[in-house]
């Protein structure tokens, strides 16, 4: 079993790439191959699935219908490096795939605490933005698996990748942010509670960071958003506590020193929060030097 399972892994990784017809005779083989518990075995299948599902179109779609998505998840927990390398690509290569469906058995299997494991744990910088990947995509479908993750205890670790991680992995922890942002106003509160705002605010000072400053200010603004609905149910004294919260945290100097920015998406969307939620102030620093620190409103809950 091992010899063939090799011979196939050759046979993907051949240059160029091979054509679907060439290798379509090999997929519900290498799909039952990581059924085995032989661990030479599956990381040869592995090796092959990850090289097809990268490179050779049509592959993805056999391999779903061959049932293979949800064991792939649970080998994320195997043992063995390499193994785990491959199993977390090929997820990430197939996951925007599946369906709802597929994605509710992943997470009713465990698929949110062993993804976290992954981000807790001495792993590399790219097994951890692969990881952040894949959770933002499971928790792009419902606001019911937000609250998966959430109960999971994803929040703390993904807060601590965007303060100490490098750059690639803060790309894929704002977009589980901005994911978890769309959800309802209990779960953005609970983020603000968590402690989201200042993270947010530090990220947006490097202007060469044009992805991670545009995830940013679109996450604030989902922030800013339930505020917004806070203030207008007078749960809040006609204040928008957490448009309060990034001007005090350095966010709104931040925000507007992007006015000039080189983006004009980032542009865009600058001159739409000043005008939304600051137009009215002028937070100069000056104004903030001279700030009543004892007039901090309650936050919300």
């Amino acid at each position: 079993m091992r010899k063939a399972t090799r011979t196939l892994s050759k046979l993907c990784l051949q240059e160029p790439p091979p054509q679907f017809e060439q290798v379509k005779f090999a997929l519900r083989p290498l799909a039952y191959l990581i059924h085995t518990g032989d661990k030479q075995v599956l990381i040869c299948a592995c090796s092959a699935l990850l090289v097809l599902t990268d490179r050779v179109k049509d592959t993805i779609q056999v391999l779903i219908d061959a049932g293979v998505f949800t064991h792939l998840v649970e080998l994320i927990l195997y043992p063995s490096p390499l193994l785990l390398i491959s199993a977390l690509c090929i997820v990430r290569n197939i996951i925007s795939e599946v369906d709802d469906i597929q994605i509710q058995v992943i997470i009713d299997k465990g698929a949110l605490p062993s993804l976290l494991n992954l981000l807790t744990q001495n792993y590399t910088n790219s097994v951890k933005k692969v990881t952040c990947y894949i959770i933002s995509s499971i928790i792009g479908r419902t606001k019911d698996h937000i609250e998966v993750l959430i109960e999971a205890g994803n929040i703390s670790p993904l807060l601590k990748l965007l303060q100490n991680a490098d750059h690639f992995v803060q790309e894929e922890a704002c977009r589980v942010f901005l994911a978890i942002s769309e959800g309802t106003n209990e779960q953005i509160k609970f983020l603000v509670n968590e402690g989201c705002i200042k993270p947010f605010c530090d990220l947006i000072v490097s202007p060469n960071q044009v992805i991670i400053i545009t995830y940013s200010l679109l996450f604030l603004e989902n922030i800013m958003k339930v505020g917004e609905a806070e203030k207008n149910q007078d749960n809040t004294e006609d204040m928008n506590v957490f448009a309060w919260m990034i001007k005090d945290a350095g966010g709104v100097q931040i925000i507007k020193n992007l006015q000039t920015h080189d983006d004009p998406k980032i542009r865009r969307i600058v001159k739409k929060l000043l005008a939304t939620y600051w137009q009215e102030e002028d937070y100069n620093d000056e104004d903030d030097d001279e700030e009543d620190s004892d007039a901090k409103p309650n936050i919300p809950s």
